[in-house]
């Protein structure tokens, strides 16, 4: 994660590097799939963003893929175990096959007290 570390509805994002072996690829489509606990801190503030190169369908691993997510309000400060699964589809160049592959994904995250207001003076 950029920051593991909020304010309650501060946003972040979840970030997923992929180091593939020469002749794997990540495969664009069906897409890479972040699920959150239903009982997780954390939800998802929009899509996936990932790079796609436009010639081979494959994804571009060479930078992160983020999952931008946000911080439930209201929640009291302290440090959350947040689980979530991971879903991809990757492919042997040479070999023509693909498979799908399952991770879980185990995160922290620490809610902070509110800061409180700064007094004029």
């Amino acid at each position: 994660m950029v920051s593991s570390s909020l304010n309650p509805g501060d946003s972040t994002e979840i970030l997923l590097k992929f180091a593939p072996a020469d002749d794997f690829h990540l495969i664009a489509d069906p897409v890479v799939n972040i699920d959150l606990d239903s009982l997780s801190v954390l939800r998802k503030a929009g899509g996936l963003r990932v790079e796609v190169d436009r010639r081979s369908g494959y994804i571009r691993t060479s930078h992160p893929l983020r999952q931008p997510v946000v911080l439930s309000r209201g929640i009291p400060p302290g440090t959350y175990p947040v689980q979530a699964k991971v879903t991809y589809f990757y492919c042997s160049g040479s070999k023509g096959w693909c498979r799908k592959q399952v991770q879980a994904l185990k995160l922290e995250v620490s809610a902070r007290s509110p800061s409180p207001p700064v007094q004029g003076g």
